[in-house]
């Protein structure tokens, strides 16, 4: 097998409606989530939750800071957390971010059927307002990353359509969002980090190549494409060369044929290995990147190629930047 490591994401801005002091902005940057914008079912596992704040984030070079935690330490048996909340946070309402939120969004998070795995999670408690303690079951230091990436929501205004109606401390608050069309919000006015550089920021969920046209029609100021458009840059926009985690991969079946439920699965030829290996040492990876994605990517062996566990140093792929 081969993994094609590429230019997925080629973004592009315009410099014509980004001349005003707080300039809105138009984005076709990707889908909308299927479950809304629920961290308890895994809303920004991925990156930054757009409208929930964490207890720590991570800065551009991925180390720790600080986001709603001014402190945390873990005890000498290492299964307890103890985490000091800032004092100045608050939802998009207006309302005080308490230890009780953060304790009820971690003790909700762990019976809701989403992707934040708490397994090792006893309870959360909040000690005092501003002071949380999450037990552990045993020592389980990954258990750490739920910090970064679950977003605290409030425990007075959760509910089963709060996916679709999300309010949170994070830097943005919904303005509307009409499902399969677009996304439209604001800055938080009680944010307590820095402000935002735009006013009221609009997500179009397009798709690649109608997010190409409302660039070239001026109505997107920052557009995703796929490698094979990489080079139709619109005018007013240029590439600028972007690092992503997104691969292309041949998967060649391993089984020999055989029956399962009345449908033949397997193949006799790939399910031999020493098939499978000649492929994957005969096969021209360079020729596959500039014929399937336009020489905007990346030759890969697996899927972890450039990661920091893997140990190999991948090449830039593109992306559009205004001039």
């Amino acid at each position: 097998m081969t993994v094609l490591r590429h230019a997925f994401a080629a973004l592009l801005l315009s410099t014509a409606a980004l001349q005003a002091e707080v300039p809105d902005l138009v984005l076709a940057i990707g889908g909308e989530p299927d479950t809304g914008f629920d961290p308890l079912l895994g809303w920004g596992a991925y990156g930054n939750p757009l409208f929930q704040s964490t207890l720590l984030k991570r800065d551009a070079n991925l180390a720790t800071a600080p986001d709603l935690a001014t402190t945390w330490s873990l005890s000498e048996d290492r299964k307890v957390w103890t985490i000091t909340l800032r004092g100045d946070a608050r939802f998009a309402d207006g309302s005080p971010v308490t230890a009780a939120d953060v304790a009820f969004t971690f003790n909700t998070a762990k019976g809701a059927a989403g992707a934040v795995d708490l397994a090792v999670m006893v309870r959360a408690e909040a000690i005092s307002s501003d002071t949380v303690q999450i037990g552990l079951d045993r020592p389980w230091i990954t258990f750490a990353e739920a910090f970064y990436t679950l977003g605290i929501v409030p425990a007075a205004a959760y509910g089963p359509d709060y996916g679709r109606n999300p309010l949170g401390s994070g830097p943005f608050r919904m303005v509307s969002w009409a499902e399969g069309e677009q996304l439209i919000v604001a800055p938080n006015p009680y944010y307590y980090g820095a402000p935002s550089p735009f006013g009221q920021i609009t997500f179009l969920f397009t798709g690649e190549d109608a997010g190409l046209a409302a660039a070239q029609a001026g109505v997107a100021h920052m557009v995703s494409v796929p490698a094979q458009l990489a080079d139709a840059v619109p005018a007013h926009f240029h590439a600028v060369p972007v690092q992503t985690v997104d691969n292309r991969g041949l998967s060649l079946p391993f089984q020999p044929p055989h029956e399962v439920d009345g449908r033949n699965i397997g193949n006799a030829v790939t399910a031999d290995p020493a098939i499978r290996r000649a492929i994957n040492m005969g096969i021209d990876r360079d020729l596959l990147v500039e014929v399937a994605l336009n020489g905007h990517g990346t030759p890969a062996f697996g899927p972890a190629d450039g990661l920091p566990w893997a140990g190999r140093v991948i090449r830039l792929p593109m992306i559009y930047r205004a001039r």
